[in-house]
């Protein structure tokens, strides 16, 4: 059987080339190599990993988040790169900022590709204009009803 490709779009070609080499039944393993077979790019080849490439999802690591303490109902703003090991701080009181805040309630979390801009949109969050804004988008949120169930629960232990 024989594939002709007339005319491809700019990084086209790695895609018709993926669904050739998947249509004769192989399976692409990390590192592997495959020999591209058509007239026109007879000998040149591509890894695996080269052909996925431009499939693959790239997920942001670095997270900006807003906590909301039970304690004194006032809003915890922080920024990290491995937002579940920092929620486990948090909670284990790890952080010395919010150890004497405890407990929290996660109310926001905003995911981004670049450092600088999550360190940006923390710096905002912390002014007050941010604060209100926060305040205005978490408006439901914040008038949960079991919010004050558990902040009466927290004041009776004192």
């Amino acid at each position: 059987m024989h594939y002709f490709i007339h005319a491809a779009p700019p990084g086209g070609v790695k895609r018709v080339y993926e669904f050739l080499y998947r249509r004769a039944g192989y399976k692409t393993r990390k590192g592997q190599r495959l020999l591209a077979f058509s007239g026109f790019m007879k000998g040149f080849d591509f890894s695996a990993y080269t052909l996925l490439k431009q499939f693959m999802i790239k997920h942001p690591e670095y997270a900006v988040y807003v906590l909301l303490s039970l304690k004194d109902q006032q809003f915890y703003i922080g920024y990290t790169s491995d937002f579940k090991r920092r929620m486990e701080e948090h909670e284990h009181g790890k952080s010395k900022s919010t150890t004497c805040r405890r407990p929290f309630i996660c109310l926001f979390v905003e995911y981004y590709l670049s450092k600088s801009d999550a360190l940006r949109r923390e710096k905002y969050f912390k002014t007050s204009g941010g604060k209100r804004v926060l305040r205005l988008m978490l408006t439901d949120s914040l008038q949960d009803t079991t919010l004050p169930k558990l902040h009466s629960l927290t004041m009776s232990v004192k």
